[in-house]
């Protein structure tokens, strides 16, 4: 069984059991939840970072660090960055996703 075979029927089933009321709301309703997973995983990695460096942002960080970082800081900074752009990128997801139909 393929996995877009097992998620038709996951969809199919969920509608039947009137949990949704056709299968694209049904399908929307899991890819929203599905981001808003990983948009609360990088704000999570967002905020320790900031509590750690005792920083508002990326910003402030970087010129902390600025020509003084040691390889962890170095690593930390990365991962940042990383966070912040994977959750702009999810937060317009989730904006499209919201406004329009599946």
């Amino acid at each position: 069984m393929t996995s877009e075979s097992v998620l038709k029927n996951i969809i199919r089933e969920l509608v039947q059991t009137g949990a949704y009321k056709d299968e694209q709301s049904a399908l929307q309703a899991m890819a929203i939840e599905q981001v808003l997973k990983k948009i609360r995983n990088y704000r999570r990695t967002i905020k320790r970072l900031q509590r750690k460096y005792k920083v508002d942002d990326l910003k402030e960080f970087t010129c902390q660090i600025k020509n003084q970082a040691n390889i962890l800081q170095e690593d930390d900074w990365m991962e940042w960055k990383a966070a912040v752009e994977m959750l702009e990128g999810w937060e317009k997801t989730l904006c499209e996703l919201t406004k329009s139909e599946l």
